[in-house]
């Protein structure tokens, strides 16, 4: 049974800027049901271009049985809300 769920806060997406402390301690099998919880570590923004901005997220993916498959941490460039405050 397949499940969908809604991030929260939604983010506008410009492009990823890479992922650190990368660990994959389980494989992930044909079939398995994966389920993602991303937690935001740090927003900030962006020094040269004011109307973007910089997440850091803390993202563990796992699988049906609860056994962690991905966990790591990402950085990604992000457009601000005109009434986002720094």
């Amino acid at each position: 049974m397949a499940r969908t769920g809604r991030l929260q806060p939604h983010f506008q997406v410009l492009m990823g800027l890479g992922w650190d402390e990368v660990k994959l301690p389980n494989p992930v099998r044909p079939g398995d049901e994966l389920d993602l919880e991303m937690t935001v570590l740090e927003m900030r923004e962006s020094k040269s271009k004011s109307d973007r901005g910089i997440v850091r997220n803390r993202n563990i993916l796992r699988n049906q049985k609860r056994e962690t498959v991905l966990e790591c941490i990402s950085n990604i460039f992000v457009e601000r809300r005109p009434n986002a405050s720094a």
